[in-house]
Protein backbone atom coordinates (compact mmCIF):
# COMPACT_ATOMS: atom_id res chain seq x y z
CA UNK A 1 0.00 0.00 0.00
CA UNK A 2 1.52 3.40 -1.02
CA UNK A 3 0.62 6.22 1.49
CA UNK A 4 -0.77 9.63 -0.42
CA UNK A 5 -0.44 12.63 1.68
CA UNK A 6 -2.34 15.27 0.34
CA UNK A 7 -0.59 18.73 -0.33
CA UNK A 8 -2.91 20.46 1.78
CA UNK A 9 -1.63 18.24 4.65
CA UNK A 10 1.93 19.58 3.73
CA UNK A 11 3.38 22.64 5.62
CA UNK A 12 5.60 23.72 2.81
CA UNK A 13 2.39 24.33 0.62
CA UNK A 14 0.66 26.61 3.58
CA UNK A 15 3.78 28.43 3.73
CA UNK A 16 3.74 29.13 -0.01
CA UNK A 17 0.27 29.91 -0.38
CA UNK A 18 1.15 32.89 2.70
CA UNK A 19 4.11 33.69 0.52
CA UNK A 20 6.82 33.19 2.92
CA UNK A 21 9.90 31.66 1.86
CA UNK A 22 10.13 28.00 2.44
CA UNK A 23 13.73 26.89 3.67
CA UNK A 24 15.31 24.47 1.95
CA UNK A 25 15.68 21.29 3.92
CA UNK A 26 19.23 19.77 4.51
CA UNK A 27 19.25 16.82 6.70
CA UNK A 28 22.90 17.35 7.71
CA UNK A 29 22.28 20.13 9.42
CA UNK A 30 21.12 19.79 13.22
CA UNK A 31 19.11 23.12 14.86
CA UNK A 32 19.34 22.02 18.78
CA UNK A 33 17.36 24.15 21.15
CA UNK A 34 18.82 24.91 24.29
CA UNK A 35 15.54 24.31 26.35
CA UNK A 36 15.94 20.58 25.25
CA UNK A 37 19.33 20.01 25.99
CA UNK A 38 18.98 22.36 29.11
CA UNK A 39 15.92 20.15 30.41
CA UNK A 40 17.13 16.39 29.32
CA UNK A 41 20.73 17.96 31.15
CA UNK A 42 18.74 18.26 34.58
CA UNK A 43 16.84 15.06 34.20
CA UNK A 44 20.23 13.38 33.62
CA UNK A 45 21.69 14.84 36.64
CA UNK A 46 18.49 13.71 38.41
CA UNK A 47 18.97 10.68 37.45
CA UNK A 48 22.46 10.21 38.76
CA UNK A 49 21.92 11.69 41.78
CA UNK A 50 19.10 9.10 42.66
CA UNK A 51 21.30 6.03 41.18
CA UNK A 52 24.33 7.52 43.47
CA UNK A 53 24.11 8.99 46.85
CA UNK A 54 20.36 9.17 47.06
CA UNK A 55 20.25 5.27 46.53
CA UNK A 56 23.69 4.49 49.16
CA UNK A 57 20.69 6.72 51.94
CA UNK A 58 17.70 5.38 50.52
CA UNK A 59 18.19 1.92 49.48
CA UNK A 60 22.02 0.76 50.12
CA UNK A 61 20.97 -3.00 49.75
CA UNK A 62 19.47 -2.57 46.35
CA UNK A 63 21.37 -2.50 43.10
CA UNK A 64 20.83 -0.74 39.57
CA UNK A 65 21.66 -2.76 36.82
CA UNK A 66 23.15 -1.80 33.45
CA UNK A 67 19.84 -2.29 31.22
CA UNK A 68 18.37 0.13 33.59
CA UNK A 69 20.94 3.01 33.08
CA UNK A 70 21.37 1.76 29.90
CA UNK A 71 17.02 2.10 29.49
CA UNK A 72 17.09 5.34 30.81
CA UNK A 73 19.73 6.83 28.66
CA UNK A 74 18.12 5.44 25.74
CA UNK A 75 15.19 7.54 26.81
CA UNK A 76 16.92 10.86 26.85
CA UNK A 77 18.21 9.89 23.48
CA UNK A 78 14.93 9.40 21.99
CA UNK A 79 13.41 12.18 23.22
CA UNK A 80 16.44 14.56 22.30
CA UNK A 81 16.65 12.98 18.76
CA UNK A 82 12.15 13.82 18.43
CA UNK A 83 13.10 17.46 19.97
CA UNK A 84 15.94 18.24 17.64
CA UNK A 85 17.94 17.79 14.44
CA UNK A 86 15.92 16.48 10.89
CA UNK A 87 13.24 15.15 12.46
CA UNK A 88 12.57 18.34 14.32
CA UNK A 89 12.95 20.34 11.19
CA UNK A 90 10.76 18.17 9.49
CA UNK A 91 8.13 18.00 11.31
CA UNK A 92 7.99 21.82 11.68
CA UNK A 93 8.82 23.17 8.06
CA UNK A 94 7.67 20.13 6.06
CA UNK A 95 5.47 17.04 6.54
CA UNK A 96 3.15 17.11 8.99
CA UNK A 97 3.64 13.19 9.44
CA UNK A 98 6.98 13.38 10.36
CA UNK A 99 5.22 15.80 13.42
CA UNK A 100 3.29 12.58 14.05
CA UNK A 101 6.10 10.91 14.04
CA UNK A 102 7.98 12.88 16.39
CA UNK A 103 4.29 12.36 18.78
CA UNK A 104 4.91 8.65 18.69
CA UNK A 105 7.90 8.86 19.96
CA UNK A 106 7.61 11.02 22.79
CA UNK A 107 4.33 9.47 24.11
CA UNK A 108 4.65 5.69 23.15
CA UNK A 109 8.69 5.15 23.04
CA UNK A 110 10.26 7.70 25.59
CA UNK A 111 8.20 7.28 28.50
CA UNK A 112 8.14 3.08 28.60
CA UNK A 113 12.28 3.70 28.24
CA UNK A 114 11.80 6.29 31.34
CA UNK A 115 10.28 4.60 33.45
CA UNK A 116 11.73 1.32 33.06
CA UNK A 117 15.43 2.65 33.89
CA UNK A 118 14.08 4.59 37.14
CA UNK A 119 14.92 2.01 40.17
CA UNK A 120 11.93 0.97 42.29
CA UNK A 121 13.47 3.18 45.49
CA UNK A 122 13.29 6.48 43.24
CA UNK A 123 9.58 5.54 43.05
CA UNK A 124 8.76 4.77 46.19
CA UNK A 125 8.64 8.31 47.45
CA UNK A 126 6.07 9.20 45.20
CA UNK A 127 3.73 6.64 45.64
CA UNK A 128 3.69 6.75 49.29
CA UNK A 129 1.04 9.35 50.04
CA UNK A 130 -2.44 6.92 50.17
CA UNK A 131 -4.03 9.37 47.40
CA UNK A 132 -1.32 8.72 45.71
CA UNK A 133 -2.35 4.78 45.71
CA UNK A 134 -6.02 5.37 45.29
CA UNK A 135 -5.68 7.39 42.25
CA UNK A 136 -3.11 4.60 40.66
CA UNK A 137 -4.82 1.81 41.73
CA UNK A 138 -8.24 3.77 39.84
CA UNK A 139 -6.02 4.09 36.87
CA UNK A 140 -4.78 0.91 36.84
CA UNK A 141 -8.16 -1.08 37.27
CA UNK A 142 -9.20 -2.82 33.89
CA UNK A 143 -12.17 -1.06 33.42
CA UNK A 144 -10.13 2.72 33.47
CA UNK A 145 -7.50 0.64 31.21
CA UNK A 146 -9.92 -0.67 28.80
CA UNK A 147 -10.97 3.07 27.83
CA UNK A 148 -7.36 4.31 28.47
CA UNK A 149 -4.53 3.69 26.52
CA UNK A 150 -2.13 5.60 29.51
CA UNK A 151 -3.52 3.32 31.94
CA UNK A 152 -2.04 0.17 30.70
CA UNK A 153 1.55 1.69 30.46
CA UNK A 154 1.18 3.50 34.26
CA UNK A 155 3.57 2.59 36.73
CA UNK A 156 2.95 -0.03 39.65
CA UNK A 157 2.53 0.91 43.00
CA UNK A 158 4.93 0.05 45.61
CA UNK A 159 3.80 -1.63 48.80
Amino acid sequence: MILHIPDSLLVRSALERLGRPVPLYDWRRWESHDSTIIGLGVLAILYAYAIGPYRHRAAPLEKVSGWQIASFATGLIATFLALNGPIHDLSDTYLFSVHMVQHLMLTQLTPPLLLLGTPAFALRPLTRPRWVQIVVRWWRSPSTACRSPAGISSPPTTS
